[in-house]
């Protein structure tokens, strides 16, 4: 019996010792690295946390669409009145199209950033007892739409086809080409620069010139054949006498 009874006694001890131990052993915190990873927080959360979002920048519907309608209008606007004013040689109604500074090189290759001089070779040309042209008649057409660079810079191109009324009385037609860079100051469109320019190999004057060449030749051919009619008559007198 005494046998018994102890050994009950050694099976409760060893039974409250394991119990203990466990209990003991969950009440250690467990290492970091071996730890379980902690659920993740709520979106709610993550969202409230978070910075704002960057807002793309609202362009003005004219730039952003690219939608440059009026800027065409008023730019073809200025081309009619400038050609309107040159062939009418008002000159006062062509100095407000242009922007200050400018420059102008005409199709004579004559560069001019002054208006007055730009004027005076216009007066040159047209003008006077000595005056080679009667009369210019331009006929400028854009190439394509006016390219912007940003908002106030544009470029433009074309040809015009135009007639020179020169003061013999002889006409001549011209096709040039033309480039224009464009400025809006105050609201308004301006000439900032202009470039004209002709074929060196197919213009009036190398026309006229290959015209007048070639008078010459035939002139000069049938003076010779004149000529030599008159040298085989005197010749042939000689030889009667």
């Amino acid at each position: 019996m005494k046998t018994k009874l102890v050994s009950k006694l050694l099976l409760l001890c060893m039974a409250l010792m394991v119990v203990g131990i466990n209990a003991f052993a969950q009440a250690i915190p467990r290492d970091s690295s071996t730890a379980t990873p902690s659920a993740p927080a709520s979106t709610a959360n993550t969202n409230q946390a978070a910075a704002p979002a960057v807002q793309p920048t609202v362009q003005p519907a004219s730039v952003a669409s690219g939608n440059r309608e009026q800027d065409h209008e008023e730019l073809r606007a200025l081309l009619r009145t400038a050609k309107e004013a040159v062939n009418a040689k008002n000159f006062d109604a062509l100095k407000p199209l242009f922007h200050e500074p400018f420059s102008i090189t005409t199709v004579d290759q004559k560069v001019f950033t002054n208006f007055d001089d730009f004027k005076a070779h216009f007066a040159t040309l047209l003008t006077g007892a000595n005056a080679p042209l009667k009369s210019i008649v331009f006929n400028p057409e854009a190439d394509a739409l006016t390219e912007f660079v940003g908002d106030n810079i544009g470029l433009s191109h074309g040809t015009s086809t135009d007639t020179y009324n020169f003061s013999d009385g002889d006409t001549r037609t011209m096709t040039s080409r033309w480039t224009a860079t464009v400025i809006k100051e105050r609201g308004k469109w301006k000439i900032l620069n202009l470039h004209l320019g002709a074929n060196i190999l197919d213009n009036p004057v190398t026309a006229a010139a290959k015209s007048y060449v070639t008078k010459v030749g035939v002139g000069a051919g049938l003076g010779g054949l004149l000529l030599g009619f008159i040298l085989a008559w005197v010749m042939r007198g000689r030889r009667s006498v």
